[in-house]
């Protein structure tokens, strides 16, 4: 399967892990600290401000359009 690279904003092939829903954590390998959100309970939109985000699940990233709408997104399974 594909992670989220938040430091690329894209995913990439997992190289490691055998669990694709496995929560982020302050011990998940990342080049520099970026916190996980989610739409529900932490969601990092706002109007004006479009991006994307790490997600709590690695295999998931937030998306956030123009009008500050928050959109969970999975990534690929990937391709051969």
């Amino acid at each position: 399967g594909t992670i989220w690279n938040q430091e690329h904003q894209v995913c990439v092939h997992d190289k490691g892990s055998n669990s694709s829903k496995t929560k982020k954590t302050s011990k998940t390998k990342s080049s520099k600290k970026s916190e996980a959100y989610d739409c529900k309970k932490k969601n990092p939109c706002s109007p004006g401000q479009p991006g994307y985000y790490q997600h709590k699940y690695n295999d998931m990233f937030v998306q956030c359009d123009d009008f500050g709408e928050c959109f969970e997104m999975d990534c690929p399974d990937g391709t051969v």
